[in-house]
């Protein structure tokens, strides 16, 4: 069983937000936030990926599946 947080699904919310208002700030502080929650639930390879996105300055672009996706829900 995997784990989960409350604040985590609010904060993959606040990803799919930023990109429907094409906010890229906003997309990357959403990034930081997973990380750290995904550190707090001793996930370290989810943590480390994100954290990584957010330092880099990784956008998802805007023809992704993945933002398709979630731009979906």
């Amino acid at each position: 069983l995997k784990k989960y947080s409350i604040a985590l699904h609010y904060f993959v919310k606040v990803l799919q937000l930023s990109w429907l208002l094409s906010d890229k700030q906003n997309e990357l502080l959403a990034y930081d936030s997973i990380g750290l929650q995904y550190y707090y639930l001793g996930d370290l390879e989810n943590a480390q990926y994100f954290h990584f996105k957010m330092m880099r300055g990784e956008y998802e672009p805007e023809d992704s599946s993945m933002r398709k996706l979630g731009l979906s829900k």
